[in-house]
């Protein structure tokens, strides 16, 4: 009976393998097929190779983010660089992470229970630690996908 299990579980991971793949592959072709936004909406956006270097290099410094800034944003607040990196999903698994360890924490706390008081300083502790790497992490994604879009300049 376990050997059929362990088989159900090798073939449900290796068929969701192949659908992930498969999935992965389809949404790529359907981006490169896909027509820019300004096209769609019947804007000529202005070609990348008539924007002067320092042209592009200003934009580049003007709408960059620091991953310095973005650390210590997420270290004072959490989930605050991630916001400001743009990256909302991340905002929101860091914020929810520490503020419900913060709560398990404080009603292990006053009821006494460890078992709670752990579960909950480990789940704070899950939450700062992921917004704390994510934020410059972001910042690091997010100029790196401005640079590509600027012409993949080197500033």
């Amino acid at each position: 009976m376990r050997v059929r299990r362990a088989w159900f579980v090798v073939w449900g991971i290796a068929l969701a393998a192949l659908v992930g793949i498969s999935s992965t592959a389809r949404a790529q072709e359907a981006l490169d097929e896909r027509e820019p936004p300004a096209e769609r909406a019947g804007v000529t956006p202005l070609p990348l190779h008539v924007m002067l270097p320092e042209v592009r290099t200003r934009y580049y410094e003007t709408l960059r983010r620091s991953p310095r800034r973005a650390f210590l944003l997420d270290l004072a607040l959490p989930g605050a660089g991630s916001v400001y990196t743009k990256l909302y999903a991340n905002t929101v698994v860091a914020a929810t992470l520490s503020v419900a360890g913060a709560g398990l924490w404080i009603a292990g706390a006053v009821k006494h229970d460890d078992a709670l008081w752990w579960s909950g300083a480990g789940t704070f502790a899950a939450g700062r630690l992921y917004g704390i790497v994510s934020a410059p992490i972001g910042a690091r994604w997010f100029n790196a996908a401005l640079q590509s879009y600027l012409g993949g300049f080197a500033p």
